[in-house]
């Protein structure tokens, strides 16, 4: 018993490119060839406007707006994590 692939796997292609690919033993010859009629029919069918692929709609990453930072002298002062500069540098080599 045969395995039918889905129908959208199909390509255009002459009646002895069918039989090729239909018959098993002409399969594993033809594996490129395949491909490449499979991508210029997607190609053929979108462009002829068969097949229509929607295109990515930008959307923002957040839905409320990112406030703008607030000058440097208006920022609360971070507290020390208890290190001096000394002791980071140490640290760090």
């Amino acid at each position: 018993m045969g395995l039918k692939t889905h129908d959208i796997l199909g390509f255009f292609g002459c009646a002895d490119c069918h039989a090729a690919y239909d018959s098993i033993h002409g399969r594993s010859g033809l594996s490129e060839a395949v491909l490449s009629a499979m991508c210029e029919t997607w190609v053929r069918l979108v462009s002829d406007g068969i097949i229509i692929v929607p295109q990515d709609i930008q959307t923002p990453l957040m839905d409320k707006p990112i406030k703008p930072r607030k000058p440097k002298e208006q920022r609360a002062k971070i507290k020390s994590r208890g290190f001096t500069k000394k002791e980071k540098r140490d640290e760090h080599g």
